[in-house]
């Protein structure tokens, strides 16, 4: 039920089978399994949807995802680790992103809400009217 150290595990692994995915010839499904299908499976799942989803859009609700996912089937994304670590590997996605594309850095400022709200992280630079 745990996750690697470093976020670039992920979204290497992510990008490799992404890339393999769209070799011509290949438009089979994937199947994503985990010992009991939830935790690690959950976590890999919503990395994927996201990196997909924040190509097209600006906004991005990892909380309404995992609850959404969990509507489909109990505990994916089982423990609090690996919710953190959906957030450090798109984190460390944007950031590289940014570094790529030689854009000035901007700072992500995001606030610990766990004790007083329902998402873990808040980004408090987003402002809605």
């Amino acid at each position: 039920m745990g996750c690697p150290d470093d976020p670039k595990m992920l979204l290497d692994f992510v990008k490799t089978v992404r890339e393999h995915k769209v070799m011509p010839g290949n438009d089979n499904a994937s199947v994503v399994h985990c010992s009991a299908g939830v935790g690690r499976t959950g976590t890999y799942i919503a990395v994927d949807h996201l990196l997909q989803h924040i190509r097209d859009h600006d906004d991005v609700d990892i909380y309404q995802l995992v609850l959404d996912m969990r509507d489909h089937r109990c505990n994916m994304v089982q423990t609090e680790d690996q919710y953190v670590y959906i957030h450090e590997c798109l984190k460390a996605f944007i950031t590289t992103d940014d570094e790529t594309e030689d854009e000035e850095e901007e700072e992500h400022v995001y606030q610990n809400t766990k004790f007083g709200g329902d998402n873990i992280y808040e980004n408090t630079a987003f402002q809605q009217d």
